[in-house]
């Protein structure tokens, strides 16, 4: 669910495995300053959204938001599948919910250190893409997932490649290091024998630059969220060689909610309310997927038309909530602990446990 370039990478870098290794966990000195909520939001790669219609005034008052005092603010990246944040904030849920929410725009995977440093309070994002920052002690959890589908692996038409299973020595392009493709697909990867940390030279590009990569040979593959990669495929420049409504994940959440494990500790009521409003978002998509598909269009969250929106939108599974969230994210740390990310000494199981909280359950 990630745009563009983490701050200070350069396009197209080819990094080491020890790099990328420290790349797909947060900087540890941004997690020490992990403390208040809520840090003003500073220059980290966002921008507060031009959104319009059905957006909430902040009243910067005492009192707002349960007893926080102060505005609420979720960060997007730019992809499809966050129509349940853009439908849940153009169509009052959060203000339903007696909260006074903005939204900011991140770059990469700046938007984990603005979560984890509290300069935002949620934002969405494969669950997958959380567990190695969780691991290394991001402060976030997460608290629900939102729906399933909208990742993709596209090879370059004159590639040859027609598996995964080829790309070992390959170079495959990402729109970050440690983003949610990235993360997702690594899985596969290593499933196919792939060490992807090892045997994949992962280059970074602008998500909108990745059909440019694969047109000039520079990579023979991507990896992307909607809409990015899903372009290059109808552009004619690339056929789909995965993606996270196969078999194999069809079942399993892709993109979840991620709260400020301090807004969590303190404020478990709004914790609660941005969870509700949030699922809540989800299943209007799901049920009013033109409308959603306008909403991205209008305000421009996605550069493709409303159609291609609607089209994308159609084809994900919307069931968002908690039920058999923790099951599947046991699952997940399970599988990804397999891509070699994670330390050797880490407990999967564990690692689920402290990253989920289930927030509504406790308020109840």
């Amino acid at each position: 669910m990630n745009e563009g370039l983490n701050d200070g990478v350069p396009e197209r870098q080819r990094l080491s495995r020890r790099q990328l290794l420290a790349r797909g966990a947060i900087g540890v000195g941004a997690l020490a300053v992990g403390g208040g909520v809520l840090a003003a939001c500073g220059d980290d790669g966002g921008s507060e959204t031009t959104a319009g219609a059905g957006s909430v005034q902040s009243t910067a008052k005492k009192g707002v938001n349960g007893g926080l005092g102060e505005q609420i603010v979720l960060g997007w990246g730019g992809a499809a599948c966050e129509a349940p944040l853009y439908s849940a904030y153009h169509e009052g849920f959060f203000r339903d919910e007696g909260l006074d929410v903005k939204l900011v725009k991140f770059s990469g995977t700046t938007i984990n250190d603005a979560l984890s440093t509290a300069k935002i309070h949620g934002a969405p994002g494969i669950l997958f893409e959380w567990l190695k920052p969780i691991e290394q002690g991001l402060n976030v959890r997460l608290v629900t997932g939102l729906h399933r589908g909208c990742l993709r692996f596209v090879a370059g038409n004159d590639s040859g490649i027609t598996d995964i299973s080829q790309l070992k020595g390959k170079a495959v392009g990402t729109d970050a290091i440690g983003g949610s493709a990235m993360a997702f697909f690594s899985v596969d990867l290593a499933k196919a024998g792939i060490d992807p940390s090892k045997d994949i030279d992962w280059r970074i590009y602008p998500p909108d630059q990745l059909g440019t990569a694969i047109e000039k040979g520079e990579v023979p593959a991507i990896v992307g969220s909607d809409p990015f990669a899903w372009t290059v495929q109808q552009a004619g420049k690339g056929v789909e060689i995965g993606n996270n409504l196969s078999a194999e994940h069809r079942r399993q959440f892709c993109c979840t909610v991620a709260l400020n494990k301090n807004l969590i500790d303190e404020y478990p009521e709004v914790a609660a309310s941005i969870t509700r409003a949030w699922e809540r978002g989800a299943e209007w998509v799901g049920q009013n997927i033109p409308a959603a598909a306008q909403i991205e269009v209008d305000n421009k969250y996605v550069p493709v038309s409303r159609d291609d929106i609607s089209g994308l939108l159609s084809s994900y599974v919307w069931a968002p909530g908690t039920d058999d969230f923790y099951n599947q994210l046991e699952q997940g740390a399970k599988d990804f602990k397999g891509t070699g990310y994670l330390d050797d000494s880490t407990d999967p199981v564990q690692l689920a446990r402290t990253a989920f909280v289930d927030i509504k359950a406790q308020v109840a």
